[in-house]
């Protein structure tokens, strides 16, 4: 009897938890501003990190009477919204007509891109850099990280050495472009 308990449980908190709406702000290519409440799906087992994956080819909003529509990413040319954390999430239309993760935008334009792996199903995660100028810098087929954001940065040696010298995360990589920006 525990073990059906236990089972049942499990599924409803799944289900319950799985799927929440969040107040969001959507900007159409058509140039139409849309503040529209958004579904994300968030992890089952309680973690408020949303799955990213969900906002890449299509959103579904809802209006205050409740009424459900999609947009397809082709559709949408910003969407920002404040998750479960309080951390603002921008997502842009990027050339391929997805959206990706606005994750700074100064002299270097940071995004990240998401993707689904094609044989287990799982997030892969793609850092892009692009300059003032134009060049672009990316992760894609296995590139290392560290060595093209400091391709990138590379006008200015001293954040080479604040590269090589730190714990390579999201804080050092907003750190290193918010003084490239000085």
């Amino acid at each position: 009897m525990r073990t059906y308990f236990f089972i049942f449980f499990t599924i409803f908190s799944i289900s319950v938890k799985g799927q929440n709406t969040l107040d969001a702000e959507i900007i159409t290519k058509s140039n139409d501003t849309l503040n529209k409440k958004i579904k994300i799906i968030i992890d089952p087992i309680g973690f408020v990190e949303t799955r990213n994956i969900t906002l890449i080819l299509k959103v579904k909003i809802f209006d205050s009477s409740g009424s459900k529509q999609t947009l397809h990413s082709r559709e949408i040319s910003k969407i920002s919204f404040v998750d479960y954390k309080g951390e603002k999430r921008i997502y842009i239309s990027n050339e391929k007509n997805e959206l990706a993760e606005l994750m700074h935008s100064g002299k270097i334009r940071w995004t990240r891109e998401y993707s689904t792996h094609p044989y287990d199903g799982s997030t892969i995660i793609f850092e892009v850099w692009t300059n003032e100028f134009g060049v672009m810098e990316d992760t894609y087929m296995f590139r290392n990280a560290k060595k093209a954001l400091k391709r990138m940065v590379s006008a200015k040696p001293e954040l080479i050495d604040l590269i090589d010298n730190t714990k390579f995360n999201k804080e050092t990589i907003k750190n290193v472009l918010i003084k490239y920006d000085e």
